[in-house]
Protein backbone atom coordinates (compact mmCIF):
# COMPACT_ATOMS: atom_id res chain seq x y z
CA UNK A 1 0.00 0.00 0.00
CA UNK A 2 1.06 3.21 -0.53
CA UNK A 3 3.18 4.70 2.31
CA UNK A 4 2.49 8.73 0.57
CA UNK A 5 -0.23 11.19 2.27
CA UNK A 6 -3.99 10.39 1.16
CA UNK A 7 -4.07 13.36 -0.85
CA UNK A 8 -1.49 12.56 -2.93
CA UNK A 9 -1.89 8.72 -3.65
CA UNK A 10 -0.66 7.17 -6.45
CA UNK A 11 -4.47 5.68 -6.36
CA UNK A 12 -6.87 8.56 -7.10
CA UNK A 13 -5.04 9.98 -10.04
CA UNK A 14 -5.86 6.92 -11.86
CA UNK A 15 -9.48 6.93 -10.70
CA UNK A 16 -9.69 10.19 -12.91
CA UNK A 17 -7.72 9.61 -15.57
CA UNK A 18 -10.02 7.34 -17.03
CA UNK A 19 -13.09 9.06 -15.90
CA UNK A 20 -12.10 12.62 -17.61
CA UNK A 21 -10.41 10.74 -20.51
CA UNK A 22 -13.32 8.33 -21.18
CA UNK A 23 -10.62 5.52 -21.26
CA UNK A 24 -9.86 1.89 -21.03
CA UNK A 25 -8.29 1.27 -17.51
CA UNK A 26 -5.98 -0.85 -19.49
CA UNK A 27 -4.31 1.56 -20.87
CA UNK A 28 -3.94 3.53 -17.33
CA UNK A 29 -2.65 0.58 -15.82
CA UNK A 30 -0.91 -2.52 -16.30
CA UNK A 31 -3.45 -5.95 -15.41
CA UNK A 32 -0.25 -6.95 -13.23
CA UNK A 33 3.65 -5.93 -13.03
CA UNK A 34 5.00 -8.26 -15.17
CA UNK A 35 2.40 -7.42 -18.23
CA UNK A 36 3.82 -3.52 -18.10
CA UNK A 37 4.67 -2.81 -21.56
CA UNK A 38 5.84 0.35 -21.86
CA UNK A 39 4.76 0.48 -25.82
CA UNK A 40 1.06 0.31 -24.64
CA UNK A 41 0.71 1.22 -21.21
CA UNK A 42 0.41 4.93 -20.40
CA UNK A 43 4.46 6.34 -19.22
CA UNK A 44 5.58 9.05 -17.49
CA UNK A 45 6.67 10.59 -20.19
CA UNK A 46 3.24 9.94 -22.00
CA UNK A 47 1.67 12.63 -19.84
CA UNK A 48 3.42 16.01 -20.42
CA UNK A 49 2.43 19.73 -19.20
CA UNK A 50 0.27 22.02 -21.68
CA UNK A 51 -0.85 25.55 -20.91
CA UNK A 52 -4.38 24.10 -20.42
CA UNK A 53 -3.31 21.58 -18.07
CA UNK A 54 -1.90 18.01 -19.73
CA UNK A 55 -1.69 16.61 -22.75
CA UNK A 56 -1.90 12.66 -22.74
CA UNK A 57 -0.38 10.28 -25.08
CA UNK A 58 -2.24 6.89 -25.84
CA UNK A 59 0.09 4.54 -28.66
CA UNK A 60 -1.71 1.31 -27.91
CA UNK A 61 -5.45 0.36 -27.45
CA UNK A 62 -8.15 -1.96 -28.46
CA UNK A 63 -9.11 -0.49 -31.36
CA UNK A 64 -5.52 0.20 -32.02
CA UNK A 65 -4.05 -2.55 -31.57
CA UNK A 66 -1.12 -2.28 -34.12
CA UNK A 67 -0.08 0.97 -32.62
CA UNK A 68 -0.15 2.59 -35.83
CA UNK A 69 -1.59 6.20 -34.67
CA UNK A 70 -1.69 7.76 -31.24
CA UNK A 71 -4.42 9.66 -29.40
CA UNK A 72 -3.74 12.91 -27.68
CA UNK A 73 -6.35 13.73 -24.91
CA UNK A 74 -6.39 16.85 -22.77
CA UNK A 75 -7.12 17.69 -19.25
CA UNK A 76 -8.01 20.89 -18.37
CA UNK A 77 -6.53 22.11 -15.16
CA UNK A 78 -9.63 22.76 -12.09
CA UNK A 79 -7.84 25.53 -9.84
CA UNK A 80 -10.71 25.33 -7.39
CA UNK A 81 -11.40 21.72 -7.04
CA UNK A 82 -9.72 19.51 -4.60
CA UNK A 83 -10.33 16.84 -7.56
CA UNK A 84 -7.61 18.47 -10.08
CA UNK A 85 -6.02 15.52 -11.98
CA UNK A 86 -3.65 18.38 -13.01
CA UNK A 87 -2.55 19.10 -9.46
CA UNK A 88 -2.71 15.44 -7.98
CA UNK A 89 -0.53 14.32 -10.84
CA UNK A 90 1.92 16.91 -10.33
CA UNK A 91 1.95 16.29 -6.54
CA UNK A 92 2.60 12.68 -7.37
CA UNK A 93 5.44 13.46 -9.64
CA UNK A 94 7.04 15.77 -7.18
CA UNK A 95 6.90 12.86 -4.54
CA UNK A 96 7.34 9.96 -6.56
CA UNK A 97 9.86 10.72 -9.26
CA UNK A 98 10.07 8.15 -12.16
CA UNK A 99 11.92 7.88 -15.53
CA UNK A 100 9.96 8.92 -18.47
CA UNK A 101 9.59 5.18 -19.70
CA UNK A 102 8.54 4.12 -16.12
CA UNK A 103 4.64 3.20 -15.39
CA UNK A 104 2.80 6.60 -15.27
CA UNK A 105 1.68 5.67 -11.90
CA UNK A 106 4.00 3.88 -9.40
CA UNK A 107 4.04 2.76 -5.74
CA UNK A 108 7.09 3.43 -3.88
CA UNK A 109 8.71 0.42 -1.95
CA UNK A 110 10.59 0.15 1.07
CA UNK A 111 13.76 -0.48 -0.59
CA UNK A 112 13.47 2.54 -2.68
CA UNK A 113 12.30 0.91 -5.75
CA UNK A 114 9.04 1.61 -7.58
CA UNK A 115 6.23 -0.80 -8.79
CA UNK A 116 3.48 -0.25 -11.07
CA UNK A 117 -0.04 0.37 -9.99
CA UNK A 118 -2.10 -2.63 -10.91
CA UNK A 119 -5.70 -2.85 -12.35
CA UNK A 120 -6.20 -5.15 -9.32
CA UNK A 121 -5.59 -2.54 -6.77
CA UNK A 122 -7.25 0.46 -8.36
CA UNK A 123 -10.58 -1.20 -7.90
CA UNK A 124 -9.81 -2.90 -4.62
CA UNK A 125 -9.34 0.70 -3.58
CA UNK A 126 -11.68 2.05 -5.18
CA UNK A 127 -14.57 -0.26 -4.38
CA UNK A 128 -12.72 0.56 -0.37
CA UNK A 129 -13.79 4.53 -0.76
CA UNK A 130 -17.26 3.50 -1.96
CA UNK A 131 -17.76 1.19 0.85
CA UNK A 132 -16.67 3.67 3.20
CA UNK A 133 -18.95 6.15 1.84
CA UNK A 134 -22.39 3.85 1.98
CA UNK A 135 -22.32 2.74 -1.69
CA UNK A 136 -24.26 -0.39 -1.67
CA UNK A 137 -23.37 -3.16 -4.12
CA UNK A 138 -19.40 -1.92 -4.25
CA UNK A 139 -18.70 -5.91 -6.01
CA UNK A 140 -20.38 -4.41 -9.03
CA UNK A 141 -18.17 -1.45 -9.46
CA UNK A 142 -15.24 -2.56 -12.04
CA UNK A 143 -12.30 -1.07 -13.77
CA UNK A 144 -14.84 -0.43 -16.68
CA UNK A 145 -16.96 1.44 -14.58
CA UNK A 146 -14.66 4.76 -14.78
CA UNK A 147 -14.98 4.81 -18.52
CA UNK A 148 -18.48 3.95 -18.28
CA UNK A 149 -18.85 6.59 -16.21
CA UNK A 150 -17.43 9.33 -17.75
CA UNK A 151 -19.10 8.58 -20.84
CA UNK A 152 -22.38 9.04 -19.17
CA UNK A 153 -21.47 11.99 -17.21
CA UNK A 154 -19.98 13.79 -20.64
CA UNK A 155 -23.18 13.17 -21.98
CA UNK A 156 -25.27 14.27 -19.23
CA UNK A 157 -23.20 18.00 -19.23
CA UNK A 158 -23.99 17.86 -23.20
CA UNK A 159 -21.29 16.42 -25.01
CA UNK A 160 -22.42 15.29 -28.49
CA UNK A 161 -21.90 11.67 -28.54
CA UNK A 162 -20.41 11.62 -31.26
CA UNK A 163 -17.83 13.33 -29.91
CA UNK A 164 -18.07 11.15 -26.95
CA UNK A 165 -17.38 8.87 -29.26
CA UNK A 166 -14.14 9.95 -30.66
CA UNK A 167 -12.33 11.01 -27.42
CA UNK A 168 -13.68 7.73 -26.14
CA UNK A 169 -11.79 5.73 -29.19
CA UNK A 170 -14.45 4.08 -29.87
CA UNK A 171 -14.63 2.56 -33.14
CA UNK A 172 -18.39 1.46 -32.90
CA UNK A 173 -21.58 2.60 -31.53
CA UNK A 174 -21.00 0.34 -28.68
CA UNK A 175 -20.81 3.87 -26.28
CA UNK A 176 -24.67 4.37 -27.02
CA UNK A 177 -25.26 1.70 -24.90
CA UNK A 178 -23.37 3.84 -21.67
CA UNK A 179 -25.43 6.91 -22.21
CA UNK A 180 -28.73 7.19 -20.01
CA UNK A 181 -30.94 10.33 -20.40
CA UNK A 182 -31.50 12.09 -17.28
CA UNK A 183 -35.53 12.17 -15.71
CA UNK A 184 -35.03 16.09 -16.74
CA UNK A 185 -34.21 15.19 -20.06
CA UNK A 186 -36.97 12.50 -20.50
CA UNK A 187 -39.50 15.43 -19.19
CA UNK A 188 -38.23 17.84 -21.98
CA UNK A 189 -38.66 15.03 -24.24
CA UNK A 190 -42.15 14.28 -23.11
CA UNK A 191 -43.33 17.72 -23.25
CA UNK A 192 -42.24 17.98 -26.70
CA UNK A 193 -44.17 15.18 -27.88
CA UNK A 194 -47.13 16.36 -25.73
CA UNK A 195 -47.23 20.00 -27.26
CA UNK A 196 -47.36 18.82 -30.87
CA UNK A 197 -49.82 15.82 -30.24
CA UNK A 198 -52.39 17.55 -28.14
CA UNK A 199 -53.49 20.21 -30.33
CA UNK A 200 -54.07 17.39 -33.17
CA UNK A 201 -56.74 15.89 -30.61
CA UNK A 202 -60.11 16.41 -30.63
CA UNK A 203 -63.36 14.39 -28.97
Amino acid sequence: MSILPQSVSPFLVPFCFPFILIARISNIVPFSKRSFDCCKHLCSGDIVPAPHGLTVTFKWSKTNQAGTRHLLLLLVAMPNSSLCPVKMFHRMCALIPASPMSPAFVLPSPDGSLSPVIKRQVVQVFRQRLLSDGVPHTHTYRGHSFRRGGANWAFQCGVPRELIQVFGDWSSDAYKGYLEFSLPAKLRIAKCVTSVFMPSLSF
